[in-house]
């Protein structure tokens, strides 16, 4: 099928092409025109090297059900107009005819977006035609396994592609029958090729001109905290992602062996409320305050703060 296809080259490329000549700015820092969808399906957002978005998407709600509903009712026409699309960080690029090659990127601001068209295209693809069911985690790892086999990328996808958000777009059309039908006539090809609007931000130019010791990771993550300033998320919170495998193996590891149907909330937004959770910091604190602090005051001061615990296992 040709949107496979199209995706598995979105899989393996990091590469934005634009749909037609796009602007540069001399100072080499701004690169902003237009993209079809398929090039922000696959854009990371968590930790890398060139940031991390501290947001995760929020569900379906009111102004997700806004863009949601005007990316069924005018996805090639009236969608960019409405909504001020994506801003993605970037490092280590360079320019080849109409696309930009880059080492590491994040996308800063347009998550939410991203999410909805991403869950679109699944759906469209997942379903074929057939009537849409809510779904299980593992059948969304099954079908990326299944399609994008040995593509590490995808493996990631399929980890934030959560069900319980998937599901919620599941129910509202279940709910909205107009919506249904127009979900239903979109054409998967035509629907990737729409566009939105996109900024780049070129960090390791943006770098050149700064004169304290800042990195391309936390200029990457300022953008996107500045990005997401109005919204309910704490900018540390990024800290659970970026350690989480060497936190589950040499920290967790009895938690999650003794508990298995609880799950650890690394991230806001992560963990919907149905089900049984616990935070990072509910974990972490007691560690704090049992083996690596004596004196009093310090165990009141690392048990009430959030940052000074992340400092500490940032060790």
């Amino acid at each position: 099928m040709p949107a496979f296809q199209l995706l598995k080259d979105r899989l393996l490329n990091n590469e934005i092409t634009f749909s037609e000549p796009f602007y540069y700015s001399k100072d080499k820092k701004t690169i902003m025109g237009e993209v079809p969808f398929s090039e922000i399906l696959f854009l990371d957002y968590r930790d890398t090297e060139a940031g991390s978005n501290p947001r995760e998407f929020t569900g379906i709600k009111y102004t997700n059900v806004k863009i949601l509903t005007s990316l069924l009712e005018s996805p090639a026409h009236l969608f960019r107009f409405l909504h001020s699309g994506v801003i993605v960080s970037l490092i280590g690029n360079s320019i080849k005819d109409n696309s930009i090659v880059y080492d590491e990127c994040c996308l800063t601001n347009g998550n939410q977006t991203r999410f909805i068209i991403l869950t679109l295209v699944f759906l469209k693809l997942y379903f074929n035609g057939s009537p849409l069911n809510n779904l299980k985690q593992s059948d969304i790892n099954n079908f990326f396994n299944k399609h994008f086999k040995d593509i590490q990328k995808s493996i990631s996808i399929s980890t934030y592609l959560r069900h319980n958000k998937v599901n919620q777009v599941i129910n509202h059309f279940k709910k909205i029958n107009k919506d249904l039908n127009l979900f239903k006539s979109l054409d998967i090809l035509q629907f990737l090729n729409c566009r939105i609007r996109i900024q780049l931000n070129i960090v390791n130019n943006i770098l050149d001109d700064l004169e304290d010791d800042s990195d391309a990771y936390s200029i990457g993550t300022l953008i996107a905290e500045a990005n997401n300033d109005t919204q309910n998320v704490r900018a540390d919170d990024i800290f659970g992602n970026k350690y989480k495998a060497d936190l589950e193996a040499k920290i967790f590891n009895n938690f999650l062996s003794n508990n298995d149907k609880i799950e650890i909330e690394y991230r806001f937004g992560e963990v919907t409320n149905k089900k049984d959770k616990v935070h990072i910091l509910t974990l972490l604190r007691p560690v704090i305050a049992t083996g690596i602090l004596t004196r009093e005051k310090d165990i009141f001061i690392y048990t009430n703060q959030r940052v000074p615990i992340y400092k500490i296992f940032e060790k």
